[in-house]
C-alpha cells in the first residue's frame, strides 16, 4: 500500500488504528457512524477494517455488516506500529503519545488521521523487510 496512490485508504487506515489504539488490547466496538465519515467513505472503512484484521494489526471478533464490527484490538503488529515515532508538530512523538493527545482533544483525530496515514505505507512495509 502507498500512502501517495492511495491517501484516502492510508487516512481511514489511521483513524481506525488510532481509535482501536484508545483502548489497547481491552475490547471494543468499531461502528462507521462513531467516525462522522461521509457515507460513501461506509465501503472503504469496512475494507480498512478487513485489511488491518487480515495483516494482524488488529483482532475482530465479530466481522459485523454495514460498518459494524466488535471484539476489536490491537495485536502485536499493531502494538509495534504505535511505538513507531515520527515528526509531529514540531516534536519526536510515539504514534501512541499522538494518539493520546487526540483522545483529550489537544490534537484533531483528522488532521492526526491524514498525518499519520501518509506514513503507514513504509511502517507497514517494514514488517516484511525486519
Amino acid at each position: 500500500m502507498d500512502g501517495d496512490l492511495f491517501p484516502e485508504q492510508a487516512r481511514m487506515i489511521s483513524l481506525i488504528l488510532l481509535s482501536v489504539a484508545d483502548t489497547g488490547v481491552r475490547r471494543r466496538k468499531l461502528y462507521f457512524e462513531d467516525f462522522e465519515e461521509p457515507e460513501e467513505n461506509r465501503g472503504l472503512f469496512v475494507d480498512c477494517v478487513y485489511w488491518l484484521a487480515a495483516e494482524e494489526i488488529i483482532g475482530v471478533e465479530n466481522m459485523g455488516t454495514q460498518g459494524r464490527f466488535s471484539g476489536c484490538s490491537l495485536r502485536s503488529k499493531g502494538f509495534a506500529l504505535m511505538q513507531r515515532q515520527i515528526q509531529f508538530g514540531g516534536d519526536r512523538l510515539m504514534i501512541r503519545d499522538i494518539s493520546h493527545q487526540v483522545k483529550s482533544g489537544r490534537i484533531d483525530r483528522a488532521a492526526a488521521g491524514e498525518f499519520i496515514g501518509g506514513l503507514f505505507a513504509g511502517a507497514i512495509k517494514g514488517f516484511g523487510s525486519g
